[in-house]
């Protein structure tokens, strides 16, 4: 196998629609890169299956493509989360996908998506607050040694501005000629 190639932890299961058919889904686990989105999406269940969930493209029926692709198949839909590329073979859902699941199967993607990426997004989240507090220093001092500078080249630039502002403007001078009362 390619070192370089995308590797896609998760699985496959099966979803329930609310018309009763039934759908192979992929639920993933989302890469590091992407776990911040998995904690915005916590508190929203369809939120979160649409962000892990991918599905199998359906196969074109040869007999209703037109020559040249004259419109008779319909665009596929825009993917819920364009910038996270699907696993192989697969699709991401498009927005509002959930809406076809039955309640049960949203429950269900939504505890086996939580399963595989939660517990790695607070984690993550945990990691992040502990190099932010790390660094914050480092960023404090950067600002302690520019800031005098800043304001240095500011200050003539401030002064001029009040300046200005503290001006009294001249009374607008007329164009008009005057009129002629004779």
């Amino acid at each position: 196998m390619n070192p370089l190639s995308i590797l896609f932890a998760g699985g496959t299961t099966t979803a329930t629609l609310i018309d009763g058919s039934r759908a192979e889904v992929y639920i993933r686990a989302m890469p590091q890169r992407w776990l911040a989105r998995d904690i915005e999406a916590a508190e929203f269940p369809t939120a979160l299956v649409e962000l892990c969930t991918y599905v199998r493209p359906a196969p074109l029926n040869p007999s209703t493509v037109e020559p040249l692709n004259r419109g008779t198949v319909e665009p596929p839909a825009p993917p819920s989360h364009s910038d996270i590329p699907p696993p192989a073979g697969y699709d991401p859902v498009p927005p509002g996908w959930t809406d076809n699941l039955s309640d049960e199967s949203v429950d269900a993607l939504y505890e086996l998506a939580k399963k595989l990426n939660f517990q790695r997004a607070i984690d993550w989240a945990a990691g992040q607050i502990a190099a932010k507090k790390l660094v914050a220093p480092l960023h404090e001092q950067a600002i302690n040694q520019v800031m005098p500078l800043a304001l240095k080249i500011m200050e003539p630039l401030m002064k001029r501005l009040d300046a200005l502002s503290n001006s009294t403007p001249s009374a607008p001078s007329s164009s008009a000629p005057a009129a002629n009362n004779s």
